[in-house]
């Protein structure tokens, strides 16, 4: 069994935003999915769009409103809400809001993390 606490997994600062990488491939034996948590600060976002190619994410959003864009289309996103990401889909969210937008997040299968990710990582690794 492995129980993750949000409040002692690796988190990386993104001056915006917290992310929590909770069940990563890297850190633990999971092989089918990944799991983090994202903290957007108020009128922050997760600047610059990416994508994960071969993988499908779904966030659910705990608390806060922002803004979803999927490739071209924007929606709007609040409390209580799931959200679906294709695979290969550009993807960007930004807070709208005077408080936090904060969501989880799943994506399977495991996506390599972006570049700047992992350099956060081993930084904080050492």
């Amino acid at each position: 069994m492995i129980i993750v606490n949000l409040k002692k997994s690796t988190v990386v600062d993104l001056k915006n935003r917290l992310t929590y990488f909770m069940l990563l491939p890297e850190s633990f034996n999971v092989k089918n999915f990944q799991i983090g948590y994202t903290t957007i600060y108020p009128n922050g976002d997760t600047h610059p769009p990416h994508t994960h190619e071969n993988s499908e994410e779904a966030y659910f959003v705990r608390c806060g409103k922002g803004i979803m864009r999927i490739n071209m289309e924007e929606e709007e996103i609040k409390e209580g809400d799931v959200v679906y990401i294709p695979a290969g889909s550009e993807h960007y969210t930004k807070n709208t809001v005077e408080t936090t937008l904060e969501y989880l997040w799943i994506i399977s299968p495991p996506s390599p993390l972006p570049q700047f990710l992992k350099e956060k990582l081993e930084k904080l690794k050492k």
